[in-house]
């Protein structure tokens, strides 16, 4: 538990005490907030009024109950949709907020270590151009392993979590899958493999487990997700730097 809130303190202090990580952590809250907003407008503009209307013209005919059960479907529908896009919120704005993750990764590494090659008073506002865009091709290409393997074992977890002796794990990776998620960011940096991650989690088995419990629970709340998400990579690479370099 100490290390729990030892990260997460320094994890606070630095975003408060540095302006160019703050402006970095502003990208993924972009992202995510108008991803959230195309897929409210797709959910509930689009796709629950279309099955209203099927379903009340299909039973309009039968009786004043058929209207009501209608109600009650699109009810359901519309709580269905809210839960798979709440599932698919973390991966898909991962996906395009990769680059910037790498660099948030980057930066909460720079500032603990103080290293001379990433410093931060020259990261990122006087960076130059030219390796931000670098940057930003080197995130996406390193998450692209990321995400094929999230996708798999996610919906694996996804499928098996409507199995009701199989609930528990499917807690359980998804939990580790969070912390995968995230500590990818540093082992791509420190070019771990695949192997060695797994390795990695093996090894500390009870502390990715319990991080990727709390975060799980945190990203499932919508909204509260979209400063769940970036924090969570702040979070991930003050442990990460703190206590495993």
């Amino acid at each position: 538990m100490k290390k729990l809130f030892d990260t997460f303190n320094i994890s606070l202090h630095l975003i408060k005490s540095d302006r160019s990580l703050q402006t970095l952590l502003l990208f993924p809250l972009v992202i995510g907030a108008l991803l959230y907003l195309l897929f409210a407008i797709l959910a509930f503009k689009l796709g629950v009024p279309y099955l209203q209307q099927t379903l009340i013209k299909e039973w309009a005919l039968l009786n004043s109950w058929a209207q009501w059960i209608s109600y009650i479907l699109v009810t359901l529908t519309a709580i269905l949709l809210i839960v798979l896009l709440n599932f698919t919120f973390v991966v898909v704005v991962s996906l395009f907020s990769s680059p910037f993750h790498q660099m948030i990764s980057d930066k909460v590494e720079a500032l603990l270590l103080r290293s001379h090659s990433l410093s931060p008073s020259d990261f990122p506002m006087e960076m130059p151009l030219k390796m931000i865009i670098y940057k930003l091709f080197l995130g996406g290409f390193n998450d692209l392993k990321r995400i094929s393997f999230i996708l798999f074992v996610g919906l694996f977890a996804f499928f098996i979590s409507f199995i009701p002796f199989l609930t528990p794990i499917s807690i359980i990776l998804s939990a580790l899958l969070v912390s995968y998620q995230f500590l990818d960011y540093n082992w791509s940096r420190h070019q771990l493999g695949v192997f060695s991650s797994l390795a990695e989690i093996k090894n500390n088995l009870f502390y990715y487990l319990f991080f990727g419990i709390c975060f799980l629970f945190i990203l499932s709340i919508p909204l509260i997700n979209l400063l769940g998400l970036p924090f969570a990579v702040v979070f991930y690479s003050v442990y990460w730097t703190k206590f495993k370099i």
